[in-house]
C-alpha cells in the first residue's frame, strides 16, 4: 500500500493499469473473481476522486484482495510458450470439424445442421448432465427450423443518454458518457484548450 500512495495522484492511471496487468499475469484463473473486481475498484477509486474524496478505501481493498489471493502464473506462461511457438515458425491447419456451417469453406463442403450437432458444437471434456437440461429439446427444435430469431421488426428507440455522449479518446468507435463516470480516465481531466 506504501508503494501505491507513492504513484497517487500524479500517475494513479499507470498505477491502475499496472494492478490491472499484475492481477492477469500473477493471480488470474487461480482467483477469477479478482480480475473482475479490480477494473470494479479501479472504478470506485476515480469515482470517490471525482468528487473530492481520496479514494484510498477502494485503492487498499484492492491492494488486500490482490495480497491474499490464491497466484498463478498459468496465463502468462501459456502465452509465452505460445508467441514463442509462432514465433520459430508453427502453422496449425484448422481442424476439419470446425469447417461447419458457420464458415465459407463448411458451407462450400455442403455441411449443415446434422455436420454442426454431430462434430461442431460437440464440446470437449463433455458437458456435466446438470447442463443438459434443455440439450435434447434444443437438437430437436434447430432440426425442425423452430428457433430463429428474428429481430427485423425492432428499431432503435433512443435515449436521452445518448444525447450525452461523447467519442471515447482511446476507442473513437465507442461513446462514453460526459457527465458520468466511466473507468476513470475522463474523471477529472480538464477540458482541452480550444
Amino acid at each position: 500500500m506504501f508503494w501505491a500512495l507513492e504513484l497517487t495522484p500524479l500517475y494513479e492511471r499507470y498505477l491502475w493499469r499496472r494492478l490491472l496487468v499484475i492481477v492477469n499475469e500473477d493471480i488470474g484463473l487461480a482467483n477469477v473473481n479478482a480480475i473482475r473486481m479490480v477494473p470494479e475498484f479501479r472504478r470506485q477509486y476515480f469515482e470517490f476522486r471525482a468528487y473530492g474524496r481520496g479514494g484510498f478505501l477502494p485503492l487498499a481493498n484492492c491492494i488486500l484482495m490482490m495480497c491474499r489471493s490464491p497466484k498463478a502464473r498459468l496465463a502468462d506462461e501459456f502465452l509465452a510458450c505460445t508467441l514463442h511457438e509462432r514465433a520459430t515458425g508453427l502453422k496449425l491447419e484448422i481442424p476439419d470439424y470446425a469447417l461447419d456451417k458457420h464458415t465459407l469453406k463448411g458451407k462450400r463442403a455442403g455441411r449443415g445442421l446434422d455436420h454442426w450437432l454431430e462434430e461442431g458444437c460437440v464440446l470437449n471434456p463433455p458437458a456435466a448432465e446438470e447442463f443438459l437440461t434443455y440439450h435434447e429439446e434444443a437438437c430437436q427444435r434447430w432440426k425442425a427450423e423452430d428457433t430463429k430469431l428474428d429481430i427485423s421488426g425492432y428499431e432503435f428507440i433512443g435515449s436521452p443518454e445518448w444525447e450525452a455522449m461523447q467519442t471515447s479518446p482511446s476507442f473513437p468507435k465507442f461513446a462514453l458518457p460526459i457527465k458520468h463516470e466511466t473507468l476513470g480516465d475522463e474523471i477529472g481531466r480538464k477540458a482541452k484548450k480550444k
